[in-house]
């Protein structure tokens, strides 16, 4: 059987509902044969010791939990999430360039360098969208760094901090929804489909106002 780490961070145990989902994870391996052990920061010295490795903290490719996913993919354990898939999934442009590879239809999208920050470029950024637009910096995990606006002094205002943090921006038409899709896929099977509601009287989805899964499959 095998041994199992699940990178955590002690955020994720302040919150009843994940600490329950995480022990549940724990009792499932272990009826199963595994050994389940929590790992944090401060013990990632025994990454080595484990055959494979859960992530269970906030994936962002700027984050512990992409360092901890490639040493460990390194040392060859079974990764979920891997670091590909984070790089991937964290890095919207990156993303968005997938969809249209493979014809997965996507929200109208421009990518906006920093030299294109004028009036000209922001008033046909308007017409070709209308008004408000939604404005993204590439790596975000909890709609981090995702604001909707409407008109040129909000633009600037919020590009210019995003860019503080990104040379490339993704600029979207906004579309009201009451979910996002969440699609669970590992080795390249789907395993679940889920519609992920945002919070009542809000647009997206925030660290502390998460929206609750409804499941299709």
């Amino acid at each position: 059987m095998a041994s199992v780490a699940c990178f955590v961070e002690k955020y994720n145990f302040t919150d009843p509902k994940e600490a329950r989902a995480l022990q549940n994870f724990k009792t499932t391996a272990e009826k199963r044969g595994h050994t389940f052990n929590f790992m944090f920061r401060d013990n990632l010295q025994e990454i080595s010791k484990h055959d494979a490795l859960f992530i269970r903290a906030t994936t962002d490719p700027l984050f512990t939990a992409y360092i901890v996913s490639k040493t460990a993919w390194e040392m060859g354990l079974k990764v979920v999430d891997d670091p590909k898939s984070i790089q991937i999934c964290g890095n919207k442009i990156h993303l968005y360039s997938l969809f249209q590879k493979h014809n997965v239809p996507t929200i109208p999208t421009i990518f906006l360098n920093k030299d294109e920050l004028h009036h000209k470029k922001i008033m046909s950024i308007f017409r070709t969208f209308g008004r408000p637009v939604v404005v993204k910096a590439p790596y975000t995990s909890f709609s981090r760094y995702v604001e909707k606006v409407a008109c040129e002094t909000s633009f600037r205002e919020v590009t210019k901090k995003f860019f503080r943090k990104s040379d490339v921006l993704a600029v979207q038409e906004f579309m009201p929804t009451a979910f996002d899709w969440r699609v669970g896929v590992l080795n390249g099977e789907v395993l679940y489909v889920c519609k992920y509601m945002v919070p009542k009287g809000r647009w997206k989805h925030g660290a502390k106002r998460r929206g609750k899964p409804s499941f299709v499959w």
